[in-house]
């Protein structure tokens, strides 16, 4: 049980540290998994298109908004873009987006870009970016999610987002890490077991009934037994109807029937010769060779 408590504590201590700090490098790779399909859930987003990314950035691994979710999000949320604003401050270039979404509620959201003596290509893309820097954060702004859009990655110092190899180093420490709490936890369970094993006081071994086995009779030979009749019954098996009788250390059963009424009127006291066949694994009785009655006392 302490074990079960401790495992929910780390659980519920990794979910808080997401929840109040944003930091998903404590939670394991299904939980992560789980987090990021619950938040695609809530926003009503494919997660399949993969609308976000893993980075780590300042010591926390985030999740950061792709172009896929921001655009999803504009569609789904009815996000329109009203007019764009740009001017140049120095160097940089600054896009201002004002937006409305389908409820009525607006917003504004502002791209800023360093051009300096950028010239044709460069500062053509260098404008786009600023255009969609601004459109993407009055996006997410509207939506409320409070969190990077990938435009602005390479302007925050720090922030690195994961190859697919550093994903796949990710997955398997944690992978192992978890593996490794799995195989100390069951260790510490398995040696409480033994302990309280030990405390347990010595178990009487399990004796197994007679059944059709004969252990010993007294005054055995190979083919006649001389017993003192303890109980006779009459029972039903594979074969069909047959009787079983017992002495005190044994039994042996008879499946004649023409031997059936001489058993039936034994009584518990009774004494009898028999001649019987031993197959190895059972006594059976071939017939009854001599009866003496309680009352006659017994001859041997």
């Amino acid at each position: 049980m302490s074990n079960e408590l401790q495992v929910t504590n780390n659980i519920d201590s990794a979910i808080e540290r997401v929840l109040l700090k944003g930091d998903l490098s404590q939670l394991t790779e299904q939980q992560r998994l789980s987090y990021y399909k619950s938040l695609c859930e809530s926003l009503k987003l494919n997660p399949l298109t993969q609308p976000f990314e893993y980075l780590t950035l300042q010591g926390k691994t985030v999740l950061y908004a792709k172009k896929g979710a921001t655009e999803q999000l504009r569609l789904i949320q009815g996000v329109s873009i009203t007019q764009l604003t740009t001017q140049r401050v120095e160097d940089v270039y600054i896009v201002t987006a004002p937006a409305i979404d389908k409820t009525g509620r607006t917003d504004q959201g502002t791209g800023a870009v360093a051009i300096g003596r950028l010239q044709g290509d460069a500062l053509a893309n260098a404008l786009m970016k600023a255009e969609t820097k601004a459109k993407r954060r009055v996006t997410l702004s509207l939506c409320g999610l409070g969190m990077l859009d990938e435009t602005e990655l390479e302007t925050i110092p720090g922030a690195t987002q994961w190859s697919p190899k550093e994903r796949e180093d990710y997955v398997k420490s944690k992978t192992a890490a978890l593996q490794s709490d799995i195989d100390k936890q069951k260790s510490t369970v398995t040696k409480q077991l033994e302990a309280s094993l030990a405390d347990l006081p010595p178990v009487a071994p399990i004796i197994e009934p007679l059944a059709e086995t004969v252990a010993a009779a007294p005054n055995i030979s190979e083919s006649e037994i001389s017993v003192k009749v303890t109980k006779v019954q009459k029972l039903n098996g594979r074969t069909g109807e047959y009787r079983k009788i017992y002495w005190d250390g044994g039994a042996a059963s008879c499946f004649d029937k023409g031997e059936f009424d001489t058993i039936d009127r034994l009584d518990a006291g009774d004494s009898i010769t028999a001649e019987v066949k031993d197959n190895g694994r059972y006594l059976n009785i071939v017939r009854i060779l001599d009866i003496w009655p309680a009352e006659s006392g017994v001859p041997f």
